[in-house]
């Protein structure tokens, strides 16, 4: 009886050893022959806008937000700076289909005038993808966006 404990014992322990060790192996992907890379990819998406009044006069002080476009949710703010500009980023997984909404929104009141809030979608596009290394890509969009004052 000791004996055959000792055999089934020493079988599932070599059994589940061999599965463990197959798993953690085949967890590397062939992009090359020969060569095995580990790790995510990664991807960088830089938005620089630009927030301009009808008269294409720069606008100050606006808050202008990058959001995620399922949830809604802020993934960068920045205040727009004297010239009307704004960069906001986002590390991304990958760029396929990505869109993403650009928020402008008055929060400085009436002190650099009053402007109604405006919501632009921004794509990325595959021509402003830029290959940093295998692993890493980066994409920049430049946008302009109009504003009305309020009545």
């Amino acid at each position: 009886m000791k004996k055959n404990y000792c055999r089934v014992s020493t079988f599932l322990a070599t059994l589940f050893s061999s599965i463990i060790a197959w798993f953690t192996t085949s967890s590397c992907q062939h992009i090359i022959p020969g060569r095995v890379e580990y790790g995510t990819p990664q991807a960088e998406f830089e938005v620089k806008a630009t927030v301009i009044s009808e008269e294409n006069v720069p606008i100050e002080g606006l808050q202008v937000e990058l959001l995620e476009p399922t949830t809604q949710k802020v993934v960068d703010r920045e205040k727009t700076d004297s010239s009307g500009r704004a960069e906001l980023e986002e590390d991304m997984l990958h760029f396929s289909n990505q869109e993403r909404t650009v928020r402008v929104t008055d929060v400085d009141g009436a002190q650099n005038g009053l402007w109604e809030t405006k919501e632009v979608t921004v794509r990325v596009k595959d021509s402003t993808i830029k290959k940093e290394s295998r692993w890493r890509k980066e994409a920049t969009q430049q946008i302009t966006i109009r504003l009305e004052e309020k009545k």
